[in-house]
């Protein structure tokens, strides 16, 4: 049975960019967030921080893990629920908007999990 962190990875290696310039590729993650991905999901461990500069894309990791979280990934249990804390709004925003982008990458079956209301129009 493969680890949980190796199942983590798979996944997250499976989303789509959500926007930008790379949007509807795949994530490719460098060696630091496998690493940390893997030191995140050890065995034993509750609590993981990321401290790295700007720009590193903590908040898509952080937005793809808390996915694969709660669609049970790597462990199954039922009733899930994933907080993401952020500093501002703003960032919790980002955050929240990339698991919505996450979502929409996802085959259809799989997007048909998730409950994603109708935006207004403006």
């Amino acid at each position: 049975m493969a680890k949980a962190s190796t199942k983590a990875i798979r996944f997250l290696e499976t989303l789509r960019i959500p926007e930008g310039p790379k949007a509807g590729q795949p994530v490719k993650l460098a060696p630091f967030q496998k690493q940390f991905v893997r030191g995140a999901l050890a065995d034993g461990i509750s609590v993981a921080v990321l401290s790295i500069g700007r720009g590193n894309a903590k908040t898509a990791l952080s937005s793809g893990i808390a996915l694969g979280a709660v669609m049970g990934i790597w462990d199954r249990q039922p009733h899930r629920e994933i907080i993401v804390a952020a500093r501002t709004r703003d960032q919790g925003r980002i955050a929240f908007d990339f698991v919505v982008g996450f979502i929409r990458g996802l085959p259809e079956d799989e997007q048909a999990l998730f409950y994603d209301p109708p935006q207004p129009e403006t």
